[in-house]
């Protein structure tokens, strides 16, 4: 089955789940703390576009400073 894109794109939202099977806990450290979440994603700053989005107070807000590229590519 094809995905379908419309012309004027998507809307893409990743959430990071805090939970304890999703922590990688750094091997080279002693400290207790010392972990990230998985999986992790990278994201570049970038300034040819302004249309990111970000969900604080129970609304989705479009940053007016930043926006951000994620490395996912899209082919057919």
């Amino acid at each position: 089955m094809n995905v379908v894109i419309p012309n004027n794109g998507i809307f893409i939202v990743i959430e990071v789940l805090l939970l304890e099977q999703n922590k990688n806990y750094d091997k080279k450290s002693n400290h207790p703390l010392a972990f990230m979440y998985e999986p992790c994603f990278n994201a570049n700053s970038v300034s040819e576009f302004k249309d990111s989005w970000y969900f604080k107070d129970n609304l989705w807000q479009k940053s007016i400073r930043l926006s951000y590229n994620l490395a996912i590519e899209i082919s057919n």
